[in-house]
């Protein structure tokens, strides 16, 4: 009934029974079929096996709808296709239901025969709701987009809700379990009362006594418009050395691939304590295909720790008699299997034992093989530059950082030497002081880190640091440029470049003579025809903020000027990060300010003489930060980061990239001043700052997002410990990693406590560069994801933003526009005045920028919740709008306007009998029967049934081939007010046996060739033959 607007169902539809009749699917193809006077066609079990021979049938009884499962659907579809066979006439629905669908299987059948005639209705359900939950018709342009998943909107007397682990609506595009609620609901399980109370359970969501909700373990998401993403089930996702893994993510990569059919993947453990994933992989027809080619193909796509460790090519993926993957069927992998896994292959060549030699000094293993992989061995950037140095020494061969990345085990960088060129001859820290700087001169580790990054990523700007402002007025350039000069003299790191020294990087201070001459370029304004004034301005922005910096030659700060017209200016302010941050940014903004006041008037500046540079910092953090020092800090991190998890699991509207791309984009958002002055009484009261507790509050926020109680954010912190850094332009910032360990039941205010306790540890041992806490720490690379923590959090106040002002000048800083991410997400808050701005920063190639609007809103109701109560229960902390909820529990759920009719299954289809008596019910090879010769040998079945004494809460159960005897065993017993219990011939004899055991059957319908399924005495005592 409630899929009639669906569907459409007629008195002139054929269906087929293709699927088992003790597979649920059989329930919709059964009442489908009679409850509104159509056919069924019975399908022979030889025919559903044999896609040609189905095909004919399809157009000979000229079926209408067709119920597949999407493996069946596919072997169907591809044979049609490989023969050249036309689509059936008739037929005008096809519904899938029983598992997911993957639409880059019906890419062929698309391209073919399109999706108007029939439509492909891709419907959700399971068995204890009857069927079918959500349907959803699947459109061309779906299939071309590839990411599927759609199951669509509930049906019409069903509800379905999104929930957490605390049993909390998520809002839309956060993931959740699939409960389901309505009129489809099954009473419960058969004599297991714990599991019923356990899965199915009182439905908060209404007023209505009784109602409740089924707990499904399927995981989905509402999209836009209220459409529901299917995301796997929860046993879908695994856990794999410490990652969480989608199973369904590494399958979705490999059926993108045109070599590839179809694929399953698992995650086995057939010895204790080796688990490890195996893909299942069934080629295209006609393609030679190989594991090894796979595991590159997929490097190139996921992340490593997502790559199977054994391929298993396949002819076919083994079904189950109801169409699904079977598998206890699929072949257990042999040792011969995983044969790539790195067993110890000695060294040969001269090559690889001198290679072999350097590696082991440097990463300090004594057994290194010719296949192992330098990061696996514990390598890392400053041991790859060491690599480097010594190879270039002992093998007068040339080679680049990046060569260990391309090349990371020795037979490979053996090979590759053979291809390069010879090289040509030729605890209280201590005082801040100037150093001596006619040595070679170390980078700071933030520093190195950057300069790292830049070897392994040349020509990038991802580091690149603007301020670009408009300036109106008379603009005295010549004052502007001499304001630059004397700045560049003042601040050596406007004035170093970095070189490589003997395989080391170091800095090297070019003396303000050596800087190309003029310091400040004047540019003429773009002129494209049909193009506005901002539009070019803004690409020409683009374009200058994001030109790489060459770290060797410099210089590393560009100023531009583009004069508009005549009273209006654009300045550009440009540097590479590894020279500034932005505690930099804004002395530089505030001297140059100074400066140019100073050339205006005639007067001296009167800056401030610097006690030491940047350099001097360098020098005095590597010899400070060493020995006992640096390792009672490390003990301390160490401690606090162990058995952390390597990420955090957020939902994702787009599938994650192998390699993290950086591309980013920005979403504003502001806090009203009364909720800011809240948050400030409430941090008052609980002795914590702003930054705690706006830090803590977004912890659960992500808590609630993604159900991880155990979660790593980063935060920067300015680096500055000692006054004399206070006044200098330099690289001081580093990171720290805040964890946060989180409870259902734990209230806000230990939450809050939680967080504050470990912010001062962090603060106390805050030394230690990210850079060295990475190097220390050796996390599970993966490219796709920043280590440690992929959640950047930064507070700032009104005092420390970078801007200018010019003597007798407007000036306004302009948005940056063409942002980068080099995170999953950055939430900035700036406390300004009474009121909070926020920005987020996320990476456009994982979320929708309506997602993280949400998640700004999300935010925000959660501040409001934690402020009105602070002893609330996190897990239970209000996160929706009241127009959230009205959307989720009305709009996208409407409540069902009458009740379900009163009339049974078998009273429906007696109505139907008496509408159209002479109508063919059911066809099986030549037999049929009418509606009202159907009608006949059911009441026939159910008179025999009842002198049996058989009726209302008895169960009776059936054993038949197909036939048409399959719809008058069910309806039969129905119709004596009985309880049918479907047994499939193929049940081996034992599991026949508990089943009618356990089900307490009273009476059992089989056929006589089926007898000896029934050989126990128990379980042939009150078996009847119907045939």
């Amino acid at each position: 009934q409630a899929t009639h607007e669906v569907i459409h169902p007629t008195a002139q539809d054929v269906w087929t029974l293709f699927h088992s009749y003790a597979f649920d699917f059989s329930v919709w193809e059964f009442w489908g079929a009679l409850r509104y006077g159509g056919q069924l066609v019975v399908i022979p079990s030889a025919i559903s096996r044999a896609p040609d021979a189905f095909h004919q049938l399809l157009s000979t009884y000229q079926v209408t709808i067709l119920n597949q499962t999407p493996s069946a659907f596919r072997q169907l579809s591809e044979h049609m296709q490989a023969l050249g066979h036309s689509k059936p006439p008739a037929l005008r629905l096809i519904i899938f239901g029983g598992e997911a669908v993957e639409v880059a299987s019906l890419r062929l059948w698309m391209s073919q025969y399109g999706d108007i005639q029939p439509r492909l209705l891709n419907m959700y359900g399971i068995t204890e709701t009857t069927v079918h939950v959500t349907h959803h018709q699947v459109t061309s342009e779906e299939v071309a987009d590839t990411r599927g998943g759609l199951i669509g909107t509930p049906l019409p007397d069903l509800q379905v809700y999104l929930l957490d682990a605390h049993d909390q609506l998520v809002p839309q595009g956060v993931s959740g379990e699939l409960h389901i609620g309505g009129g489809g609901l099954a009473r419960g399980y058969l004599n297991r009362p714990a599991l019923t109370a356990a899965r199915f359970r009182p439905n908060p969501f209404t007023t209505k006594v009784g109602q409740r909700l089924y707990q499904s373990g399927d995981v989905g998401r509402y999209g836009e418009a209220g459409q529901l993403h299917y995301l796997g089930r929860n046993d879908g996702q695994v856990k794999l050395r410490g990652f969480r893994i989608e199973l369904g993510e590494i399958e979705a990569a490999l059926r993108h691939q045109p070599t590839i059919k179809e694929t399953l993947v698992l995650c086995r453990e057939d010895r204790p304590g080796d688990k490890h994933l195996v893909a299942y992989v069934v080629p295209t027809p006609n393609v030679s295909l190989d594991a090894t080619t796979l595991r590159t193909t997929l490097k190139t796509l996921l992340p490593e720790y997502m790559v199977p460790t054994v391929f298993m090519l396949l002819d076919v993926l083994p079904l189950t008699p109801n169409g699904k993957v079977d598998h206890k069927a699929l072949p257990i992998p042999k040792a011969t299997d995983r044969s790539h896994e790195k067993t110890y292959v000695a060294p040969q060549t001269p090559t690889e034992k001198t290679l072999v030699k350097i590696w082991q000094t440097v990463l300090n293993v004594s057994q290194i093989g010719v296949q192992d992989n330098f990061f696996e061995l514990g390598g890392h950037s400053l041991l790859a530059t060491q690599v480097v140095s010594r190879v270039g020494a002992l093998t007068h061969k040339t080679v680049s950082v990046r060569t260990i990345f391309d090349c990371p085990t020795i037979a490979q960088l053996a090979s590759n030497l053979e291809d390069l060129q010879s090289q040509q001859d030729g605890d209280l820290a201590p005082p801040l002081r100037p150093q001596d700087q006619k040595g070679l001169i170390p980078l700071s580790f933030s520093q190195q880190r950057l300069w790292f990054l830049d070897q392994w990523q040349p020509n990038s700007a991802l580091y690149n640091v603007s301020s670009v402002f408009r300036l109106r007025g008379l603009l005295r350039v010549d004052a502007l440029r001499n304001a630059l000069r004397t700045l560049i003299g003042r601040h050596e790191s406007l004035r170093t470049i970095f070189h490589v020294v003997d395989g080391m990087p170091r800095q090297h201070i070019q003396r303000l003579e050596e800087l190309p001459s003029p310091c400040l370029t004047i540019m003429e304004m773009p002129n494209e025809a049909g193009e506005t004034r901002e539009a070019m301005l803004q690409r020409f922005i683009i374009k200058e903020t994001h030109k790489p910096f060459d770290l060797t030659q410099g210089p590393l700060f560009r100023a531009i000027l583009l004069p508009v017209d005549e009273t209006e200016t654009v300045f550009i302010v440009t540097l590479h990060h590894i020279i500034t941050d932005g505690w930099s940014m804004e002395i530089l903004l505030k001297e140059l300010a100074v400066l140019y006041a100073a050339e205006i008037t005639g007067t001296p500046a009167n800056l401030p003489a610097l006690p030491i540079q940047y350099v001097d910092y360098a020098v005095w953090q590597r010899d400070w930060l060493q020995g006992d020092v640096l390792t009672k800090q490390l003990t301390y991190w160490r401690t606090e980061l162990t058995d952390a998890p390597p990420s955090i699991e957020l939902s994702t509207d787009f599938p994650r990239p192998a390699e993290l791309s950086y591309r980013g984009e920005r979403i504003s958002f502001t806090l009203p001043p009364l909720l800011t002055r809240s948050l400030k009484k409430l941090s008052q009261r609980e002795g914590a700052t702003m930054f705690m507790i706006l830090l803590a509050a977004f912890q659960v926020l992500l808590f609630r997002y993604t159900g991880q109680r155990d979660i790593l954010f980063g935060t920067p912190l300015a680096g500055r410990t000692h006054r004399e850094m206070e006044g200098l332009i330099g690289f001081f910032v580093n990171t720290l990693v805040i964890r946060t360990q989180l409870k259902d039941q734990l209230p806000f205010q230990n939450v809050l406590q939680q967080v504050k306790t470990t912010c001062l540890n962090a603060f106390a041992h805050q030394d230690v560069p990210f850079e060295k806490l990475v190097e220390i720490l050796q996390p599970t690379r993966d490219p796709s994801r920043h280590p440690l923590f992929q959640v950047m959090f930064q507070l700032q106040h009104g005092d420390s933003t970078s801007e200018l002002t010019l003597q007798n000048l407007e000036v306004h800083s302009l948005p940056q526009v063409g942002q980068t991410a080099k995170f999953d997400i950055a939430l900035g808050l700036l406390v300004k005045g009474e009121i909070l701005e926020g920005t987020v920063t996320f990476n456009t190639d994982l979320f929708e920028s309506a997602t993280i609007k949400r998640l700004t809103m999300h935010y925000h109701r959660l501040l409001e919740g934690l402020v009105a109560n602070p002893t609330h229960v996190v897990s239970q902390v209000p996160l929706l709008t009241k127009a959230e909820r009205h959307q989720l529990l009305i709009e996208w759920n409407p409540p069902v306007s009458q009740d379900s009719p009163a009339l049974y299954v078998h009273q429906l289809f007696e109505t139907q009998a008496a509408h159209s008596p002479d109508t063919v019910a059911i066809v099986f090879e030549d037999e049929h029967l009418t509606y009202e010769a159907l009608n006949n040998e059911v009441s026939r079945l159910a008179n025999y049934l009842a002198k049996q004494g058989i009726g209302p809460e008895v169960r009776v159960a059936f054993c038949l081939e197909r036939s048409i005897n399959l719809l008058i065993a069910p309806l039969g017993i129905l119709k004596a007010g009985a309880v049918y219990v479907p047994l499939d011939p193929s049940t081996p004899v034992d599991r026949m046996a508990f089943i009618l055991t356990e089900a307490q059957i009273c009476l059992g319908l089989t056929q006589l060739s089926l007898l000896n399924k029934f050989n126990t005495q128990k379980s042939s005592e009150n078996v009847e033959p119907l045939l």
